[in-house]
């Protein structure tokens, strides 16, 4: 992949605060265009969630160093944001609980992101976990993890009762099964791949259909989906997955 890619390079003041300001414009195209929200993406190994991870962020400047610092950026793309579409627009955040990688974002720096992010006004945080390095999202972790975790249906519920407490009556949702909502912890659960590649799929939800599709995961292999569908609460209740058929944030460590 190296002979398609320009050698990464640490990100300036410049560079950063540029980018910053890319996300409030952008923001502001999505709402004039007539979505009803827009969500930031911070997690999965992509730049904030790189900011947000000390095995990412070697920086020692105001933008890393310290759990706070490295908090910085994403604090600043929500004030951007916010500043460009008002107090009235949705705006939510995709944030990892952990990613799974020795010495990057843990479950603790997960919460105190929530905390900060709560506290700066942010509407909803849809938990996920990983990056392609450990791809949690995917559900390839899911098997490792204790049964009582597996029993009550999804990948970061758990996680999302840890969040609830933390920070009371915030919204959070996350990738999962129906039945979570009904835990308390999260107020609905998302969908990812499989609205993408079966466009009427919410209607489909709210008629009670059952749905068969193909989709293409991350490693380009096709998979077999058969999904049952809720017709009380709309979103998924069980899916059976088949067998397979620039700039950086920071230096590289020396």
């Amino acid at each position: 992949m190296a002979a398609f890619f320009d050698t990464p390079r640490e990100a300036s003041s410049g560079d950063i605060h540029d980018i910053i300001a890319r996300f409030g414009r952008s923001a502001a195209v999505c709402k004039k265009a007539g979505f009803h929200g827009v969500q930031i993406h911070a997690a999965h190994g992509y730049l904030i969630n790189q900011f947000l991870s000390p095995h990412h962020n070697r920086r020692d400047d105001e933008w890393g160093g310290t759990a706070e610092k490295r908090r910085r950026f994403v604090l600043a793309v929500y004030a951007e944001i916010r500043r460009h579409v008002g107090p009235g627009f949705p705006v939510g955040i995709k944030l990892d609980s952990a990613d799974f990688q020795r010495g990057g974002f843990t479950e603790d720096d997960s919460l105190e992101t929530i905390r900060a992010l709560s506290d700066a006004g942010i509407d909803l945080i849809e938990i996920s976990g990983g990056t392609y390095e450990a791809p949690a999202m995917s559900g390839a972790m899911h098997q490792s993890k204790r049964a009582s975790t597996a029993a009550r249906e999804a990948y970061f519920l758990e996680f999302a009762e840890k969040a609830r407490g933390a920070v009371g009556n915030l919204s959070l949702l996350a990738c999962s099964k129906s039945s979570a909502v009904t835990s308390g912890s999260l107020i609905a659960v998302s969908l990812a791949r499989a609205p993408g590649r079966k466009r009427k799929l919410a209607q489909s939800a709210k008629e009670g259909c059952e749905i068969r599709c193909c989709l293409l995961d991350e490693l380009h292999s096709l998979r077999s989906i058969e999904v049952e569908l809720s017709p009380v609460v709309g979103v998924l209740d069980r899916a059976k997955l088949a067998a397979p058929g620039g700039v950086r944030v920071s230096r590289p460590s020396t």
